[in-house]
């Protein structure tokens, strides 16, 4: 994504740093680049994050972004502004569990937090506990199950299926 100060990638570190005690095993990778990124690693420095933060910068091939969220532990978002959530829709396609702003995007493509969960805009604390929660094995299994489900109405197959239907219905209305 774009290191950009609306997607509060920082929020993210800063909740990493709150879980650094609770859960030694997660690190975070950011992929993408932007105005933000000196800003981003000056903060990882100053919180004692250096080696548990890699500043990936940018991916070319999207397949090798897909193939990080896949193995990751909890796909995260911060953001405050989107017009849509692709990205969490492909994370809950691979199973990954995710943590990602109460935002009226992330709530549409979500269910409102099926198989995931969602946190209050600019909340460090919440964004934690909600990585907390849904990084444990047991939520990884139920998130994908739920996940797995919603994921599929954002299929191409079932969205060209969907898009005919309403065609279909508009032109016979006629």
């Amino acid at each position: 994504g774009r290191l950009v100060p609306y997607k509060r990638v920082d929020l993210v570190v800063r909740a990493l740093a709150l879980l650094r005690d609770s859960h030694p095993d997660l690190d975070l990778v950011i992929i993408g680049q932007g105005p933000e990124r000196e800003r981003l690693a000056d903060l990882v420095a100053e919180l004692g994050l250096t080696g548990r933060v890699e500043l990936r910068g940018f991916v070319a091939r999207h397949t090798d972004v897909l193939a990080t969220i896949a193995g990751a532990a909890v796909f995260v978002s911060a953001s405050e502004i989107e017009g849509f959530g692709i990205v969490v829709a492909e994370a809950m396609a691979m199973g990954t569990p995710y943590a990602v702003t109460d935002i009226p995007a992330y709530r549409e493509v979500t269910d409102g937090g099926a198989g995931g969960a969602l946190f209050p805009p600019g909340d460090a604390q919440a964004l934690a506990a909600a990585i907390a929660s849904v990084s444990e094995p047991a939520a990884r299994a139920a998130c994908a199950a739920a996940a797995a489900g919603i994921a599929h109405r954002y299929r191409w197959d079932t969205i060209a299926d969907t898009t005919a239907h309403e065609l279909q219905l508009v032109v016979s209305s006629k």
